[in-house]
């Protein structure tokens, strides 16, 4: 059953609706993803999903931290297999995207580490950010694995309260450890 609240959001009270629910959702347009397709990122997006990740670090507050190229991106996703994602596609174009890689805990074996979620600004709040994250939960459900595991800035209060209201847990107490080759 699909419950309309006063802001216009749905609730499914029943899990086996929930892509009744989504597909319903779209019809009426009451997540504004007029048109919006989640799909398996391929290499004809990068372009597009290095414009995003470029997006992302102006964001999070260094715009000159990207380094990388399409060309890696097209190595890692065709050649060497080690990531992988979704991309939200409105008239043609990337206006989100979920990249991910296989990640291994020896205490719970296999699971998906979501690298970036990031969702272009204008298309915020249209629910395209919550089917990206469905898309990366759902591949993990079906691959067997334990768990997602991805990061989130502490001072980002928007995307915790996003995550937080997906279900994810934010875990405290444990820090970032890097070791840069440069």
């Amino acid at each position: 059953m699909v419950q309309i609240c006063k802001k216009g959001r749905a609730k499914c009270h029943d899990p086996a609706q929930a892509s009744q629910t989504i597909c319903y959702l779209l019809e009426h347009k009451l997540l504004k993803m007029d048109m919006v397709k989640i799909e398996e990122m391929r290499s004809e997006h990068l372009t597009e999903v290095l414009r995003l990740v470029k997006e992302l670090a102006e964001y999070e507050r260094e715009p000159n931290a990207v380094e990388i190229e399409v060309s890696v991106l097209e190595k890692a996703l065709q050649e060497d297999k080690t990531i992988f994602g979704w991309v939200a596609i409105k008239k043609g174009h990337v206006v989100g995207m979920a990249l991910c890689y296989l990640r291994f805990s020896t205490w719970k074996g296999y699971c998906t580490y979501l690298e970036d979620l990031v969702v272009q600004a204008d298309h915020r709040n249209m629910g395209i950010g919550k089917e990206l994250l469905r898309a990366v939960i759902d591949h993990a459900k079906q691959m067997g694995y334990h768990y997602v595991r991805w990061q989130v800035l502490d001072w980002n209060q928007d995307a915790i309260a996003f995550y937080e209201g997906m279900g994810a847990k934010v875990e405290p107490g444990w820090l970032n450890v890097s070791y840069y080759m440069s």
